[in-house]
């Protein structure tokens, strides 16, 4: 059994339990077994995997779980506690979880890694410029059509990786050749 806390970008102080188990079932399934009367078929044991959530829906009631049957291989497994997970996020009622109200993004991006560090000397010419900035909870997201990066007081267009809460902007000049 693993647990998972996940929470909400508007509801930081509310987060919710997310279990993953496996467990071994028996089903109906299989050879009729001629030592009944009436004959049934015998039951089988198999994995089934569940992914269940403390998160309540919009009228208050309890989610049931997500299950799926016996996966084939760990990358399987991965996605579907993944999709589970999203599945359910999108299924509870985040701001009805007790006395919890969405609280307001006040808060601009922050840079949380630079390179060059500001005032920093002797850095050549042609190294790259990063920055890795943060939209700390209860962030809405950094919109990356908004972002602006100038070096010496030029605009330049950085290549950008990572999501919505965690961008990193990184600018490599391109190389002086010397004839």
């Amino acid at each position: 059994m693993a647990n998972t806390w996940i929470t909400h970008h508007k509801y930081p102080s509310n987060p919710q339990l997310f279990v993953t188990a496996l467990y071994k079932v028996a089903t109906l399934g299989g050879e009729d077994n001629p030592n009944f009367k009436p004959s049934y078929p015998s039951a089988e044991k198999y994995w089934k995997l569940f992914v269940y959530t403390s998160g309540k829906d919009a009228e208050g009631k309890a989610l049931p779980p997500v299950v799926a049957g016996v996966r084939d291989g760990e990358t399987d497994i991965d996605e579907f506690v993944n999709a589970a997970i999203a599945e359910l996020c999108d299924r509870i009622d985040w701001s009805q979880q007790g006395e919890f109200l969405p609280e307001v993004d006040s808060a601009a991006p922050v840079v949380v890694e630079q390179y060059p560090l500001p005032g920093q000397t002797n850095v050549p010419i042609n190294s790259p410029v990063v920055l890795r900035v943060q939209d700390l909870l209860p962030g809405n997201g950094i919109d990356v059509s908004s972002v602006s990066f100038k070096i010496d007081g030029l605009s330049v267009t950085p290549t950008a990786v990572g999501n919505k809460y965690d961008y990193t902007f990184s600018f490599s000049p391109r190389p002086i050749y010397s004839s």
